[in-house]
């Protein structure tokens, strides 16, 4: 309530306007414009979909040591984005990840400057079985060096699968992984590679599997493992995203 401070001082609120100590007159905002609200709404989903990016690469932490290009972050961002538009059901800044439509991952790559289909010349086996919670992953009987497109200096490779079983409301991971046995970069065929990754039996949650190359090089019967990440792939492969 608005108070006399002296002849024709106010002090206080008097209907849409304020009146300050000095004598000064104020008018008070309107209701918050339409395009604030809408930008309160962009900035709330845009933080749910950069933490459900991180939470994403954060499970594959392991993985993408060395296979990611600098801007992996803010390309699977992007994909998130994509899934959270497709929320039909909470209202416009409340949107949200739903399991069903987390496919979109599928296919994505975490290193853009190399990726799986740029190196790996054969077409890979995936099954999710969520009933014993193993995930499988093949690779077919392949003759290396010319299957493989490998960097100068690489003289071996390992496989690496990694299973990453996903809440993004309660921004949980279950992560398992392994890798090969190293592999020949030679013109010898290779026997076909079988990687059993395990989850947890009748895991209810989305599935997602990702699959990439190792480069090494022997060094007096030595391998080290190739630092320069430019060229070594990691792709989400196969996503099972639970929903009957």
């Amino acid at each position: 309530m608005a108070k006399n401070t002296g002849v024709i001082q106010l002090q206080g609120n008097v209907g849409n306007l304020n009146f300050t100590k000095g004598g000064q007159v104020r008018q008070k905002p309107a209701s918050r414009p339409a395009t604030a609200v809408r930008t309160l709404e962009n900035n709330s989903e845009f933080k749910t979909q950069t933490k459900g990016a991180s939470l994403v690469g954060e499970a594959f932490r392991g993985c993408i040591t060395n296979a990611k290009s600098s801007n992996w972050h803010n390309r699977l961002s992007q994909v998130v984005r994509e899934i959270i538009k497709l929320d039909l059901v909470n209202p416009r800044g409340q949107r949200g990840i739903i399991d069903d439509e987390t496919s979109l991952i599928e296919g994505y790559e975490f290193n853009e400057n190399a990726t799986l289909g740029s190196i790996l010349y054969a077409q890979l086996d995936t099954d999710i079985n969520r009933i014993t919670g193993v995930t499988t992953v093949k690779v077919p009987s392949i003759v290396p060096a010319v299957s493989i497109a490998a960097p100068q200096g690489a003289t071996h490779i390992k496989y690496i699968a990694c299973s990453v079983a996903i809440d993004f409301e309660l921004e949980e991971t279950a992560v398992t992984e392994q890798k090969s046995s190293f592999v020949t970069l030679n013109n010898v065929s290779q026997l076909l590679v079988t990687m059993n990754v395990p989850q947890a039996a009748n895991e209810a949650r989305p599935i997602l599997v990702g699959f990439g190359i190792e480069f090494y090089q022997e060094v007096n019967g030595q391998k080290y493992l190739l630092q320069n990440g430019q060229y070594n792939p990691f792709a989400v492969v196969k996503v099972d995203t639970g929903v009957v």
